[in-house]
């Protein structure tokens, strides 16, 4: 009898440390990661953010299957309910759940998370990784948020898959408190249009005006809020043009 509990006692003991372990073994896909692409995991981010359609060609199966944990990290799903930050509730505003997934080919297989209310985004970012662990992301397309998010993890404890999470939950945080800040800046639009200027300047300086664009458009937004918007998009486009025609 005194043995059968010590050996209870022993599994007990084994059952508690995995669990205590666990939290971090399950994360440890976020080193593994940046361990292999360096700041190049802007890219990853970037097509988390966006929806957008990542190839992956070559790698061993474990990473590709980190790589899809990790860009499933970045999504704004699960934390991404979204509410006016003024006081708007007598307007009947509600909070919002977005969902923007990007779409994972492997070769073998796909992981797909669909979009609500809006289809997948036809562009593709291709990533090729040879037998030399040498990468390269086609075509070179991100912002400078992502960029800023990737330095941060790359600069904090990488090797403490905890201290990532934290950090990238805080981006998400950040990422939903400017779509709230936009979305207000629209509200208030409706009568001052110098709100649609200060909408304009704060994703001008917010480095991934295209990404709060598109989480803006997915909000169940008053016809004189889309108006808005509708403007603002156009206003921002023909900038660029601008810009790129006297570059």
């Amino acid at each position: 009898m005194l043995f059968i509990f010590f050996q209870l006692s022993q599994i007990d003991t084994c059952v508690k440390d995995y669990l205590e372990a666990w939290p971090v073994i399950a994360m440890d896909y976020l080193c593994r990661c940046i361990d292999v692409l360096h700041d190049s995991i802007h890219h990853l981010i970037y097509c988390a953010l966006l929806g957008i359609q990542l190839e992956i060609n070559g790698g061993s199966e474990q990473l590709k299957k980190d790589i899809q944990k990790f860009i499933r990290s970045c999504t704004l799903d699960g934390i991404s309910n979204l509410h006016s930050s003024c006081n708007m509730s007598s307007s009947g505003d509600s909070w919002q759940t977005l969902d923007v997934q990007p779409v994972v080919h492997t070769g073998t297989s796909t992981a797909n998370y669909p979009a609500k209310g809006e289809k997948e985004s036809s562009k593709t970012i291709c990533l090729t990784i040879d037998q030399g662990k040498n990468f390269k992301f086609e075509p070179d397309e991100s912002c400078r948020f992502c960029k800023d998010w990737a330095e941060k993890l790359i600069n904090s404890d990488r090797h403490n898959a905890l201290c990532l999470k934290v950090t990238i939950d805080s981006y998400k945080l950040q990422c939903i408190q400017d779509i709230n800040t936009l979305n207000r800046f629209l509200k208030l639009a409706e009568n001052d249009h110098y709100a649609l200027y200060r909408a304009y300047m704060f994703l001008k300086y917010s480095g991934y005006t295209n990404i709060l664009l598109k989480y803006c458009q997915l909000l169940d937004l008053k016809s004189d809020d889309k108006d808005a918007l509708a403007v603002l998009k156009e206003f921002i486009q023909e900038t660029e043009e601008m810009s790129q025609t006297m570059s």
